[in-house]
């Protein structure tokens, strides 16, 4: 899979552009577009989906009259996570059965505000159907194309919705091969039966608290709660919208 990323500053926000086809393409303008996008990566790290403290690119000439030398401000190499004030629609992604309108991981993933309490807005922050690929590029090729149900990449967490097939000896050595792939990457993946979310079980009480903590020891360590907090009341100051909104906004138009 093809894709490129950007970034004028150093927030959660890299644009990517992925799925791009492997085949040649005949245009006059093939030239053009490649030093286009040349010269928005000058100096970028190509980052893998999720993260967030790669090496962005020096504003041109121009922007840096607009916007200043951002590059030479004391704040800017200090990460800066952005969030939706409103919930994120995954109906066409998130899968179930259409046939008999079962959905357990959209259902699970509507009612997150309410689950994770004080972290509610992580919901904004969960990824659904990540490429094993896009999580741990090495993994080898026949698992890069599967999927996770879901991915917060903050918090190095994946959180699957499992059916009943995964309690079948083959699923189960599957399940586990990946989930040991991802433990070595210090990813933990918290696996929920379908049956003990759809009756709120104790066991589903146990692993939704395993979710809390780690979310818990992840935003208390680095204070990024409040920056969400401040995020989402939109109180933020004119220095901070110069330095990470204004030039993410200008890098997402251009690319």
């Amino acid at each position: 899979m093809k894709k490129f990323t950007a970034n004028y500053a150093y927030t959660n926000a890299n644009f990517v552009i992925q799925n791009l086809g492997g085949k040649p393409v005949e245009s006059p303008y093939l030239a053009v577009f490649c030093i286009l996008k040349n010269i928005l990566q000058r100096g970028a790290l190509v980052k893998q989906v999720g993260d967030h403290d790669g090496s962005p690119t020096m504003l041109s000439r121009y922007l840096r009259g607009e916007l200043g030398d951002i590059h030479r401000e004391e704040n800017f190499k200090k990460s800066f996570f952005l969030i939706a004030p409103c919930p994120l629609v995954w109906n066409h992604t998130i899968k179930g059965d259409v046939a008999g309108d079962y959905f357990p991981a959209r259902e699970f993933y509507d009612a997150l505000p309410d689950l994770l309490g004080e972290y509610g807005f992580v919901q904004q922050l969960i990824l659904p159907e990540v490429n094993v690929g896009n999580i741990v590029p090495e993994v080898a090729e026949v698992l890069k194309h599967e999927s996770v149900d879901f991915y917060c990449p903050i918090a190095k967490l994946i959180i699957e919705i499992d059916g009943p097939q995964h309690e079948e000896p083959t699923q189960k050595i599957l399940d586990e091969r990946r989930d040991t792939i991802f433990k070595e990457k210090g990813i933990e993946t918290v696996r929920i039966r379908t049956r003990d979310w759809r009756t709120r079980s104790e066991i589903f009480e146990e692993q939704l608290e395993v979710i809390r903590n780690r979310l818990g020891l992840k935003f208390q360590k680095t204070g990024y709660q409040k920056q969400y907090e401040r995020l989402l009341a939109n109180d933020l100051a004119e220095s901070t919208i110069n330095q990470k909104l204004l030039p993410t906004a200008v890098l997402r138009f251009q690319l």
